[in-house]
């Protein structure tokens, strides 16, 4: 039996306590999971950031595990500073899950931004320890059929990863910028999992 899809298990979770089903909806083939915090399950275990505009990876500059380098795209050649998963957490601010994204070119390294998140703050890579999380956004799968997210910032209801100024080269940094939720208007926002 096939396991329900990350998308599945977030937009579930946050109707959880809204009421029945409507009338006419089909539940067959769907399995409930249940957990403590209803976490998200591993998507794979690893896997890479596929930016929707640009078609290159979201990586740690260079492949430096050195706390505040920055995160750009560059063609997916699968190393580790590519790799990427997903640890959940409990928001209180944000009254929900949110995910640390783990990423392999060392050990406890993290996607991160300072605060307060505002346009034009840059991703880097930090300690994995204590920082604020992602809020991913089940935005539709691409072409090929692998999902697209936006990650938006825990405490931020409007800052969203994206592509510095929508740039398609190699090397280009990613930064915040508020969340405009369109495939056509900044599909430098929204990333694909592989």
């Amino acid at each position: 039996m096939k396991k329900p899809s990350i998308a599945f298990v977030l937009m579930a979770s946050s109707l959880v306590g809204c009421g029945e089903m409507p009338d006419g909806a089909d539940d067959e083939g769907v399995t409930e999971e249940t957990s403590a915090l209803g976490t998200l399950p591993a998507y794979p275990t690893k896997f890479k950031l596929k930016n929707y505009q640009t078609g290159l990876c979201l990586g740690v500059s260079a492949g430096t595990p050195t706390w505040g380098t920055p995160l750009i795209t560059w063609y997916c050649d699968g190393s580790a500073n590519q790799n990427w998963s997903q640890t959940t957490k409990y928001s209180a601010t944000d009254k929900g899950l949110v995910v640390a994204m783990k990423n392999y070119v060392a050990a406890d390294r993290c996607m991160h931004t300072n605060s307060p998140a505002a346009d034009g703050t840059p991703a880097v890579i930090f300690t994995c320890d204590g920082i604020l999380g992602w809020k991913p956004i089940y935005s539709g799968t691409n072409l090929e059929g692998h999902e697209c997210y936006r990650f938006m910032k825990e405490q931020s209801a409007t800052e969203v990863l994206g592509v510095a100024g929508g740039n398609q080269n190699m090397g280009t940094k990613t930064i915040l910028w508020a969340d405009f939720n369109s495939i056509y208007g900044h599909p430098d926002q929204f990333w694909c999992i592989y």
